[in-house]
């Protein structure tokens, strides 16, 4: 949430001092970044996970990553 704050002033000031009168186009990178954010919330905390990662889970990623090729 910080960086996606940070970016919306920044991108905001600019146009600011810039061209405040005309058409405020950091909205396209201010939506555009808030879809990505939406997304990544739901992915998180949202209800596409069906179930929990179990110790099986972990293990067979530990497996995965340390064996050689």
């Amino acid at each position: 949430m910080g960086v996606y704050l940070g970016v919306t002033l920044l991108l905001t000031t600019i146009w600011l001092l810039t061209s405040p009168t005309t058409y405020f186009w950091p909205i396209w990178a201010i939506f555009g970044m808030g879809v990505a954010a939406f997304f990544i919330g739901i992915d998180a905390y949202g209800t596409f996970k069906k179930r929990g990662i179990t110790e099986a889970d972990i293990d067979a990623e530990v497996e995965r990553m340390t064996r050689r090729k």
